[in-house]
């Protein structure tokens, strides 16, 4: 694992977070916003919306969204059970190593990017603030989520396959499933990449990987 702040942490421990050296030496904050980073998300599914999520620049090494192999915080964990993005949001918000932080939505501004469609967001970047992160949940999953994790900003074309927060048991039952029910499972897993629909078990719905892509622009 990466010695990276996770966000797991309260928001006390978030306000103690410090920046890298070389974000410091570089500016530090008077570098935020002296470029621009514009990022298309592109659901590449055809049954699973996206939910709300977060996205946010940064400066390297001082966000860690997860890690495969580790447990999921609980800011990640309730975005990828239920699609709740406010605590995250809240939490980057704190970190002195940010720039920018957006809620990742539809192409309207509000509601989930919906399989097919795409929705592209602006955040403010420079200097040392050359990373980009967001996680999102495949809404029809017990658990399921996708996202960037620390990508450099550059002009590119990236891609991201599913992950399983390891929180909750992926029994695809609709009683369990955040648009149709409320019931729950715990796992107390790791984070892992996501093993797809299971066939006949709950509701089908499958997707192909990778079930995101991305395309990164800079602008001045």
């Amino acid at each position: 694992m990466r010695k990276t702040w996770m966000l797991g942490a309260t928001v006390a421990a978030a306000a103690a977070v410090t920046v890298p050296a070389a974000a410091v030496a570089d500016g530090g904050r008077e570098a935020c916003g002296t470029r621009h980073v514009t990022i298309t998300v592109t659901n590449n599914s055809t049954t699973q919306p996206f939910s709300p999520g977060a996205i946010v620049t940064h400066a390297l090494r001082s966000v860690n969204l997860w890690d495969v192999g580790a447990f999921a915080s609980d800011h990640l964990r309730q975005i990828a059970e239920s699609g709740k993005n406010a605590p995250m949001l809240n939490a980057l918000g704190l970190l002195r190593g940010v720039c920018d932080v957006a809620p990742l939505t539809g192409a309207s501004g509000e509601g989930p990017i919906l399989p097919g469609e795409s929705a592209t967001f602006t955040l403010d970047a420079g200097g040392p603030f050359n990373r980009i992160s967001l996680a999102t949940m495949l809404v029809q999953t017990n658990d399921g989520f996708t996202g960037l994790d620390g990508e450099r900003i550059r002009p590119a074309t990236p891609h991201s396959v599913a992950y399983d927060a390891g929180t909750e048991l992926n029994t695809e039952d609709p009683a369990d499933l955040v648009l149709t029910g409320t019931g729950h499972t715990d796992e107390g897993g790791l984070v892992t990449v996501h093993p797809g629909d299971t066939p006949g078990v709950g509701v089908d719905l499958p997707w192909a990987e990778p079930v995101a892509s991305y395309t990164i622009e800079i602008g001045a």
